[in-house]
């Protein structure tokens, strides 16, 4: 990972597109320095002001330091500036076994922004952003993605009849088990990966209930 992350500088510094700034911010995220990736993205939308791939980027990285308005923020002005644009496979960072790039520009906008106001726990807003989300997949896993989130927003909203998809906590949740769902959600949060976005949103509704849970933060 650091010696992609070298390549990745002497690519940009030779030629600092757009292109070449986001694979040093992923980059630097990649190994965990989640600030250190904000800062040079924030350096970067500097000179690259209308950038919608730059701030999808940061608003990205924003929920992994669990600053949902901040991503919000971020991720709603990328999508006003990409709807000018059309939708394209974005690269991944960490390929499949078939090599083939499962997300796009717009639906990785639309995914994180649905997710920035899922976690502030605006359930019907979320709801709806799933469901843009959802329409805009170009391929079942990102649709069947949108689709899982889509249902925890909707049950939350009180609109579970419309729910299709589900989680074991999620679905638990919504069967009226709240104090076994938030159990769930302590054992993932101490026990999962402190970046994963199941992680965030299990930490998210916990502290949405007050409830203790040990777990280092970084």
């Amino acid at each position: 990972l650091e010696q992609d992350l070298a390549d990745a500088r002497v690519l940009w510094t030779a030629d600092p597109t757009e292109a070449h700034a986001i694979w040093v911010g992923r980059r630097i995220a990649y190994l965990g320095r989640y600030r250190e990736a904000l800062a040079w993205y924030t350096a970067r939308i500097a000179e690259h002001p209308n950038s919608y791939r730059l701030l999808r980027h940061r608003g990205h990285r924003r929920i992994s330091v669990r600053d949902f308005k901040g991503a919000e923020a971020d991720l709603s002005r990328a999508w006003l500036l990409a709807q000018s644009h059309p939708n394209q496979l974005e690269p991944d960072g960490a390929p499949n076994p078939y090599g083939i790039p499962r997300s796009s520009d717009h639906g990785n906008i639309l995914y994180h922004l649905a997710l920035a106001l899922h976690l502030q726990g605006r359930w019907n807003e979320a709801a709806a952003m799933w469901k843009t989300a959802e329409d805009a997949a170009l391929n079942d896993d990102s649709r069947a993605a949108a689709l899982n989130w889509r249902f925890h927003a909707l049950v939350r909203a009180g609109r579970a009849p419309e729910a299709r998809r589900y989680g074991v906590a999620a679905w638990t949740y919504a069967m009226g088990d709240p104090a076994k769902a938030t159990a769930e959600w302590a054992r993932l949060v101490e026990q999962g990966p402190w970046n994963a976005f199941g992680v965030i949103a299990a930490e998210a509704d916990i502290a949405r209930g007050r409830t203790t849970i040990h777990r280092p933060r970084r």
